[in-house]
């Protein structure tokens, strides 16, 4: 990609199949009422400046790399493979859930909104801004702070896997 990408429809987006390398740009996909789909074996996005996503519905089929991903979903969304977000992160499925369990997953700062969720780093993560109505599960192979408020009725975080124990820090007054 020489430029931004934004494709927007009202129904089903299939995309990929392969390798997109767009290391200074964005691509946006609008599918409000249907399906984003990133797919193919081994299908990647190196590096994008962002990956923004509204959609009913999210499939995350190949892995991903990029400075900053926006997720807004109507349903829940899983990743299949690893997400490498190195900036910030933010993924709304408001009623629904969030899992991001993949061992290798490497994001910067996180901010999510569900009904519940389940996040896997590995290494260290902070916590932004987030609403969880349910549980929220937390491992990380690494230190673990917050930028931002995190409210949730069950909270879990495992660092027992870093190398030395990662310290758990959250100390945002609104928690």
């Amino acid at each position: 990609c020489s430029s931004d990408l934004v494709t927007s429809n009202g129904g089903d987006i299939d995309f990929g199949g392969g390798a997109i390398s767009a290391p200074t740009k964005t691509l946006t996909f609008n599918a409000t009422n249907g399906k984003v789909t990133l797919k193919g074996v081994g299908a990647s996005i190196t590096p994008l400046a962002t990956l923004t996503t509204d959609s009913n519905t999210l499939a995350l089929n190949g892995d991903i790399y990029t400075s900053a991903l926006n997720i807004t979903v109507g349903n829940s969304v899983a990743d299949n493979n690893k997400v490498v977000a190195t900036g910030t992160t933010t993924i709304i499925a408001t009623g629904s859930d969030i899992t991001f369990n993949n061992s290798a997953n490497d994001f910067g700062t996180v901010s999510i909104t569900a009904a519940n969720a389940d996040i896997v780093d590995t290494n260290a993560i902070v916590l932004g801004d987030s609403t969880i109505i349910n549980d929220f599960t937390l491992t990380a192979g690494g230190d673990v702070t917050d930028s931002g408020a995190i409210t949730a009725k069950n909270l879990t975080i495992d660092t027992t896997g870093a190398a030395a124990g990662g310290a758990i820090t959250l100390d945002t007054p609104a928690n």
